[in-house]
């Protein structure tokens, strides 16, 4: 009989056999990113933190990864059979009783960054910094009220009061967003620039767009200040993807694609003299919560009283009578016309 048949199988000789690393699982394409997952990119965003990332991904290359560790598995059979001269049934047995121990080994050998190709391969998304500053409903009596307004989004955006270049764009900006809204600056976004922001408690924009926005009622405007460069203190939590949100201004509002914003500079950096400034909160994430809130209750089968989103009640009917409008029987909503 052979010697070498009586060789014993350990895990240290399947070990042995393996190679340094293994990529376990990988993207196949620029198909594959993640321009359908923008609502876990933006909590990234906001809290700097990629967890919540790498746990999804790596549930959405589960079987991939399975899959690549029963080959590696056939591999490693063959070249122990045909190196150890050792019995097939030896080897299969041995294998089926060490499972979880022989893939713990190649799990732990795996190089896979399948995220960071998932991120490079996401398209910039339309994106803004919110200013935390609220423009009220803008019905204008005289030249005076427009200027008063002007004059405090012109601080707000560091233009000294002196510069009128941007004054008349302001000034129809201001016109045309009659319903107010939120103050915020526009810009077309490399996620992983902003998914990893460091130490810096500032960000520079150039040339940037400038709008008020009404995420509510779906209204707003914009204007650029091309060739004004200015920086606010940083606070990821007043930073949004357009897309995430209700009637967004891009895409719901303007029916733009997201390049409209495209070219506005961004420079991250750390201020370490002076005092450390602040930005106003967003109350765009208590808006969020609300509407999670609302969205909890139509899956749960019911609706809420004060929910504008129609889509979110059942069996709502027309009723021509004055007051025009639609009414949902269950919560009393009620849309005039």
């Amino acid at each position: 009989m052979d010697e070498t048949q009586d060789q014993e199988l350990t895990l240290d000789l399947v070990k042995s056999y393996m190679d340094k690393t293994y990529t376990l699982s990988y993207t196949c394409g620029y198909d594959e990113n993640l321009d359908d997952h923008l609502g876990i990119v933006q909590k990234v965003i906001q809290e700097q933190d990629k967890t919540s990332l790498y746990e999804e991904s790596d549930e959405w290359y589960d079987d991939q990864r399975w899959d690549s560790v029963e080959t590696i598995k056939k591999e490693l059979k063959k070249e122990i059979i045909d190196n150890e001269n050792v019995d097939k049934d030896v080897v299969e047995t041995f294998f089926d009783d060490y499972q979880y121990e022989i893939e713990g080994l190649i799990y732990d050998k795996d190089d896979s960054d399948v995220l960071l190709d998932l991120i490079r391969h996401t398209s910039e998304p339309a994106m803004f910094y919110d200013t935390g500053e609220y423009i009220d409903s803008t019905e204008f009596d005289n030249q005076k009220d427009i200027k008063s307004e002007r004059q405090m989004i012109k601080r707000v955006l560091h233009i000294p009061a002196k510069e009128s270049r941007w004054d008349s764009n302001i000034d129809i900006m201001l016109c045309q967003a009659s319903y107010g809204g939120r103050l915020v600056i526009y810009f077309q976004g490399d996620i992983e620039q902003w998914m990893d922001v460091g130490d810096s408690n500032r960000v520079e924009f150039s040339s940037p767009y400038v709008a008020i926005i009404d995420n509510y009622n779906g209204s707003g405007d914009h204007t650029d200040l091309d060739g004004h460069k200015f920086s606010m203190p940083l606070d990821t939590k007043n930073v949004w993807i357009d897309k995430t949100l209700k009637y967004n201004y891009t895409h719901e509002v303007c029916g733009m694609y997201d390049s409209w914003c495209g070219g506005v500079g961004i420079r991250f950096y750390k201020q370490n003299r002076g005092k450390k400034a602040q930005v106003q909160k967003s109350t765009l994430g208590a808006m969020m919560d609300v509407e999670k809130m609302y969205q909890e209750a139509f899956d749960k089968g019911g609706c809420t009283y004060g929910d504008m989103n129609m889509r979110r009640h059942r069996n709502t009917y027309y009723e021509n009578n004055f007051p025009c409008g639609t009414h949902c029987p269950t919560c009393h909503t009620f849309w005039i016309d």
